[in-house]
């Protein structure tokens, strides 16, 4: 069958890049062509094509007038009522008339099914915000011919209002089919299932990566996941004891242990991060590495020679498990807790303010991950097999799409 997916394409955060191309190998089984567009409805002819893109490398870490006001427009000025009503009338009138509708509607006539997912999709941070809008603009587009339309893996959530809750799900409610990725999204919306079952709860698809072979119990290289934390809103005062104890917990390792440490981001706007944190350890240790590089391809080469992980985003550590990398998560944001809960490792976690409190909180998890490494590897691959028959559901609903493609034809 021939299909639209709608996901995270043309992200620059490479979790979402890795989302995509794990669905799409989920997706080869059943499809003879894939349209492929992201959530603006930007088209693109390769996977490859919308991936390509040039690295980042930020001149400066000094303080702009700019970057000051536009902090206090984010803090004081951008969810005031006044504001916040004329910038959600704008975006649904820029949506509205998104000039790369043609294409997509061009698209929707020559296909059996619209796929859509992948990520986070409909959430809203502010009160008079409607992300839900937005969605049901390319799920109505489906509606109207009739086409199956399959949610896949997203994420749903948070939101600040009831009525947020209940226009996500509407919108969903044209779906024939959702799959979300954590039990926290899978209760938002559970209504979904009054009057037949349509909603279901899945897994990431980045948990079943090849994996790699660890030798037990030999930690030589430990991983140093780094976020520009200010973009989920945090205050520059957190983001500096933030990295304050990054610094610390560097020092820390290089100090008492033999372990090599490397440090690098898995999205491109924390490569800011990465140079503000540069410039706070005052070090040449030839064990310590900070890595520039800002693609997929080298990011997962850098795992491989990862024994441990230390990561604040969440896509780091669901590497670290597909690869068998025992882990420790500083967890800034509710998605992470839940991935935390979902995959049983919620030992392994810290809070980011418990982080930014005592950095030895890190360091006592991880001497307890090294004293049982081959353990916690065993405990892994248990329960990646477990994760896998809740991931499985996903194929189940492409072949009920399939089969019922071929039906009509």
């Amino acid at each position: 069958m021939k299909v639209i997916f709608i996901s995270r394409y043309g992200s620059k955060n490479l979790g979402d890049e890795l989302i995509v191309r794990e669905l799409e190998k989920l997706l080869i089984d059943y499809t003879e062509a894939i349209y492929r567009f992201d959530y603006n409805l930007s088209f693109y002819n390769t996977l490859d094509e919308s991936f390509q893109y040039s690295q980042h490398h930020p001149k400066s870490t000094k303080k702009k007038k700019s970057n000051y006001l536009k902090f206090i427009y984010r803090k004081y000025l951008r969810k005031t009522f006044m504001i916040s009503v004329f910038r959600d009338y704008l975006n649904k009138k820029k949506a509205i008339n998104n000039k790369n509708l043609a294409t997509y509607r061009e698209k929707i006539e020559d296909v059996d099914a619209l796929i859509i997912g992948g990520g986070n999709a409909i959430f809203d941070t502010e009160k008079y915000s409607s992300s839900a809008f937005y969605f049901g603009l390319i799920l109505k587009e489906a509606k109207k011919r009739g086409l199956p339309i399959f949610v896949i893996n997203v994420g749903i959530g948070p939101f600040e209002t009831k009525s947020q809750i209940n226009n996500t799900i509407e919108v969903l409610n044209m779906a024939d089919y959702v799959t979300v990725r954590d039990k926290k999204s899978y209760d938002l919306i559970s209504d979904l299932n009054k009057g037949q079952r349509k909603l279901f709860q899945t897994v990431d698809p980045v948990i079943f990566l090849q994996n790699i072979d660890k030798l037990k119990g030999e930690v030589r290289t430990i991983g140093i996941n780094v976020m520009d934390i200010r973009l989920a809103e945090y205050t520059d005062d957190t983001y500096q004891e933030y990295l304050f104890n990054l610094e610390k917990l560097i020092n820390y390792y290089l100090e008492n242990t033999n372990y090599k440490i490397s440090v690098f981001c898995t999205e491109k706007l924390d490569v800011k991060a990465i140079e503000d944190l540069r410039l706070k350890v005052n070090t040449n240790s030839s064990r310590l590495q900070f890595e520039n590089f800002m693609d997929l391809q080298n990011t997962l080469l850098l795992f491989d020679k990862l024994d441990l992980l230390v990561g604040t985003r969440m896509h780091s550590t669901i590497v670290a498990l597909s690869k068998n990398i025992p882990f420790i998560g500083i967890s800034w944001q509710q998605k992470v807790t839940e991935f935390f809960k979902l995959t049983g490792f919620e030992e392994n976690m810290v809070t980011l303010h418990g982080f930014i409190s005592d950095y030895l909180c890190v360091t006592d998890r991880v001497d307890n991950l090294v004293e049982e490494y081959s353990i916690n590897i065993s405990k892994m691959n248990e329960k990646k097999e477990e994760l896998k028959l809740m991931f499985d559901i996903n194929s189940e609903v492409l072949k009920q799409i399939e089969l019922s493609t071929k039906n009509d034809k």
